[in-house]
């Protein structure tokens, strides 16, 4: 149990309104679970306790509203998790609604976070726990959490076969099945330009976890430099807003940046900027 000293400390943080503070009181003398032996203490009560786990996790709800790349919000969801792990087959858990649509709000807050935060591969044991736990995959709150291990599987490991057999498996009744092949095979196999597969983003919605979680893999950049390279090899010079808007669907803020890499940019009043790719200028020197 916490002592007298230990209560009043968090007393002032909480006082202070400062859930990062108080979320770093919580976790300074928890071990993660998987760094200790026997869990005593602060981690004991997180496994037998729910009304202990919902507390921390609501803390680290608001500290991530108020700083959403902090470590400490990390840390405190990688413990959840893995005292979720650890206690998921007991007592009845696997068919208790209420642990089920908790671990679900812990594991989406976790993609997010290291969505947010550019961390694709560290999301993989969230994904593959989803998908092998039938109350979970089977759960509607999971299907974008399904729809990003398809993705995970293709655009990271670039196992198209595996990524198509997952998909057909867990989306066949879902909307995200024809965009999780089409991606998945254009880029893994090229079954259709490349083009295509920044229309098929551009026209998943911004604020779906899936749309943020494409932004955050290696992959959306990787394709935009590839095409670029293509596309500089095809042109001798375009319009720098017909390529954006014709192969990259605007989803480039930087485009311009990266062209100006690849050839000289030109600007005129009538026909705004144009790049002239290197290739076509050193041929006409």
């Amino acid at each position: 149990m916490p002592t007298t000293k230990e209560h009043k400390i968090e007393d002032s943080i909480e006082a202070s309104n400062d859930p990062q503070a108080l979320l770093r009181a919580r976790l300074a003398d928890i071990v993660l679970l998987s760094r200790s032996g026997v869990p005593t203490g602060a981690l004991a009560r997180l496994q037998e306790s729910p009304q202990a786990r919902t507390a921390l996790f609501e803390l680290i709800a608001a500290a991530n509203h108020q700083i959403p790349e902090s470590e400490t919000i990390g840390h405190g969801l990688r413990l959840l998790r893995e005292v979720l792990v650890s206690v998921y087959a007991r007592d009845g858990n696997r068919s208790n609604s209420h642990f089920i649509t908790f671990c679900i709000d812990v594991f989406l807050l976790s993609l997010k976070y290291h969505i947010s935060n550019k961390q694709p591969t560290r999301v993989a044991p969230i994904l593959i726990f989803v998908a092998t736990h039938q109350e979970l995959a089977t759960d509607p709150r999971c299907v974008e959490i399904l729809a990003c291990y398809v993705l995970y599987i293709s655009h990271m490991d670039n196992d198209v076969a595996k990524s198509v057999e997952i998909c057909i498996q867990f989306l066949h009744d879902s909307k995200l099945k024809d965009t999780c092949l089409r991606l998945s095979l254009i880029y893994c196999a090229r079954t259709e330009p490349l083009a295509n597969w920044f229309e098929i983003v551009a026209a998943t919605p911004e604020s779906s976890l899936l749309r943020q979680f494409i932004e955050a893999l290696p992959a959306f950049e990787h394709v935009k430099s590839k095409y670029l390279a293509e596309l500089s090899r095809c042109y001798n010079q375009i319009s720098l807003a017909f390529l954006s808007g014709k192969y990259f669907h605007g989803l480039f803020q930087d485009l311009e940046t990266v062209v100006a890499t690849l050839g000289i940019l030109q600007e005129s009043k009538t026909h705004g900027k144009t790049v002239k790719f290197k290739r076509a200028v050193s041929t006409t020197r």
